[in-house]
């Protein structure tokens, strides 16, 4: 009796196993929206694209810099998400929550309960040139102050389109929202991404 106590015990205190990236992209695809709207640039529509994600069951998570009036959200299925209002819009750290109609083909992601350190493997699942759902791979390569900012700096590729796309854990859950590329200094496979703590304080300040 006390071995199998014992082993019950050592069973009981293993931490939560890894996800695969298929399973990670299996169990997150239908949380990740598309977005667009059209915005004139030099005289001309040009269409700008990115990505969002559910948490909470109706509240979608994006960049700041992808609210726009004329805000289009599709799911994976290509089918119009309705949008309700944007909650809140964080321009200084490039965040924004909006409400949606309650939408049964979607899921919710989780939030991880500790943020990204240097050295975790990660997934980014977004929308890059306009690929719906693609999945992207890598590793949290850095934290850094940038204009007075705590950022993720990670190296999963990353495109235009990207934009307001989950960070997520080895198991899933999300880190990290990305933000963009960093350009700084001719650098090479370093993208920007902004914190959980960030993305906590927001949704619960709604």
């Amino acid at each position: 009796m006390k071995e199998l106590i014992l082993i019950f015990l050592l069973f009981s205190s293993l931490p939560s196993l890894a996800q695969s990236p298929k399973e990670i992209y299996n169990h997150a695809k239908n949380s990740i929206i598309y977005l667009s709207f059209e915005k004139i640039e030099n005289n001309q529509k040009a269409l700008n694209f990115g990505t969002g994600f559910i948490v909470e069951k109706n509240l979608l998570i994006t960049n700041s810099h992808l609210v726009a009036e004329n805000l289009i959200a599709k799911d994976s299925n290509n089918n119009e998400i309705k949008i309700v209002k944007v909650l809140k819009n964080d321009e200084k750290n490039d965040l924004a929550v909006i409400l949606i109609e309650n939408n049964k083909s979607l899921e919710s992601l989780k939030l991880a309960k500790n943020n990204a350190e240097i050295g975790d493997e990660i997934i980014v699942l977004g929308n890059p040139a306009g690929f719906q759902n693609t999945l992207s791979r890598g590793l949290i390569s850095n934290l850094k102050l940038i204009k007075s900012m705590n950022k993720i700096i990670f190296n999963a590729p990353i495109a235009q389109g990207s934009s307001g796309s989950p960070i997520l854990n080895e198991n899933g859950e999300v880190i990290g929202v990305v933000e963009g590329l960093y350009l700084g200094n001719n650098a090479q496979n370093l993208n920007v991404g902004i914190n959980l703590k960030e993305l906590k304080d927001l949704i619960d300040s709604k």
